[in-house]
């Protein structure tokens, strides 16, 4: 019998690369993760198929919802494709002017 890697998948059922894999954990309310010695996930209560989640973290980290990453990660694409494109069409359009 040969055992080939099982395929993980995402909440919305893509495959991950092996880099992506997620690190399951099971915890109960009032009990938290730390990461990296300096970021506590705690799972503050738990109301039907809703958690609720409170996050400690040092100042200049950046916590966002997935959602409204993919939104700002899309929008910075759209932006360095259209600078891209304006650069191709006007070599210099985009440099600041000499002094």
């Amino acid at each position: 019998m040969v055992n080939r890697p099982r395929t993980v998948r995402d909440a919305r059922g893509a495959a991950l690369a092996a880099e992506d894999r997620l690190l399951y954990l099971t915890r109960r309310t009032g009990e938290a993760v730390i990461i990296n010695n300096t970021i506590e996930v705690r799972v503050v209560e738990l109301r039907g198929k809703a958690v609720k989640l409170g996050f400690t973290f040092p100042p200049g980290c950046s916590v966002l919802r997935e959602e409204l990453f993919a939104q700002i990660r899309a929008e910075n694409e759209a932006a360095a494709r259209a600078a891209e494109e304006l650069r191709e069409r006007a070599p210099g359009a985009l440099e600041p002017p000499a002094r």
